[in-house]
């Protein structure tokens, strides 16, 4: 309901409403929702801009990401990954980022998939290696990501 009123419906009144039903997701452990809520204070265009507010709801949502990516939840497994590529809400760890995009990866999460294949061209938490990042380039395609659709 929070993602209609926001995107759909676009007028200030609902944009709050979607910051309220957010909020009840997020209280229910809904991380995507926190992780919104972080976004949504962290811009200020719907709500005042509160980086402290922004920073809790990121740092509350990291925290269940990593949980549920432990328990084996592929979106979060990625979710994860790029947390501790960016090293803003964990402590940045590129090697321990590119196990958690494997792992999504391996269960068909295409975003994963794609980001491995950045990482393995840029030699960022593995050694350079072209061919692997082809392959993982070749399999996020298959699963129809389109920026790597678009790089055949």
């Amino acid at each position: 309901l929070a993602v209609i009123l926001e995107d759909l419906v676009g007028t200030p009144s609902s944009c709050q409403e979607a910051v309220l039903w957010y909020e009840k997701a997020g209280m229910q452990g809904d991380m995507d929702a926190l992780w919104r809520l972080g976004e949504i204070y962290n811009e200020g265009v719907v709500v005042g801009r509160s980086i402290s507010r922004s920073e809790g709801y990121y740092r509350k949502a990291a925290e269940m990401y990593k949980k549920a990516a432990k328990e084996g939840d592929m979106a979060a497994q990625y979710m994860w990954g790029k947390i501790l590529m960016s090293g803003k809400w964990a402590e940045r760890n590129e090697t321990e980022a590119v196990k958690w995009f494997k792992k999504a990866a391996k269960q068909g999460q295409a975003e994963a998939m794609f980001a491995l294949s950045k990482l393995y061209l840029a030699g960022r938490g593995v050694a350079t290696d072209v061919d692997k990042a082809m392959e993982w380039r070749k399999k996020a395609a298959d699963h129809g990501h389109a920026e790597a659709k678009a790089s055949f």
